[in-house]
Order: C-alpha cells, then sequence, then structure tokens
C-alpha cells in the first residue's frame, strides 16, 4: 500500500505546473530551514519526515532542469532572516549534474547525528 501512495505522488507531480511544484518545495525547505535555525534546541518530532519531504521535492524540482536550493538559503528565509529564497528559478546548464542538497544533509544527520553541532 505504501508504494501505491508513492507511486501516486509521481504521477501527480507530473500533472503540476513548475509554479505549484515550486511552492512546495520552498514550503518543505523552509520548514526544514526553520528547525536548522533552532538547532541549538535539539530536534523537533518528526525532524526526519520533514527532511524527507523537503528531499522528495527537491528531486521533483530539480527533475524540471532547476538548480536544487542549498540548505543555507532555507535557514536564513525560514529563520525569517531573508523575505525571499535566494537562487530559486535558476535553470542548470545541460550537462550540468543535479546537486541534492537535502538527501546529503539527511545522510549526514542519520550517519552522524551530532554533525555540526
Amino acid at each position: 500500500m505504501k508504494n501505491i501512495g508513492a507511486l501516486m505522488f509521481w504521477a501527480l507531480t507530473f500533472l503540476l505546473p513548475d509554479r505549484i511544484v515550486e511552492w512546495f518545495y520552498v514550503r518543505a525547505g523552509a520548514t526544514v530551514g526553520d528547525d536548522e535555525s533552532y538547532w541549538y534546541l535539539g530536534r523537533p518530532f518528526g525532524w526526519k519526515k520533514m527532511f524527507q519531504r523537503w528531499a522528495r521535492w527537491e528531486r521533483v524540482y530539480a527533475s524540471r532542469g532547476f538548480r536544487a536550493i542549498p540548505i543555507e538559503s532555507f535557514i536564513r528565509f525560514g529563520g525569517g532572516y531573508a523575505d525571499h529564497v535566494v537562487g530559486l528559478r535558476q535553470r542548470r546548464a545541460p550537462e550540468e549534474a543535479p546537486v541534492y542538497y537535502a538527501r546529503e544533509r539527511l545522510d549526514e544527520e542519520i550517519i552522524c547525528p551530532e554533525h555540526g553541532r
């Protein structure tokens, strides 16, 4: 049943316009950025789900030819230090491979929970 949900998610993302995908990506990234701006207080319940949601929308966003946004931009935006996300809507060069910041960050947190703390 879990695979059906994932299949439906990927099928629906192909139907969504770029602006809607961008909106979901920015919301997921801003949630993680807000969490990261309070890292000294500890991880909230469900932090892994937040990172996974950000990683999922980042894959969709990058699959449309855009550059992924580094976590620092989301920390500034989600933490209330900036009024917009820097680097949004930048297209990748045709030969440029996508960089997945969310996946890298999630892997760091799982392998080394005290990374950067």
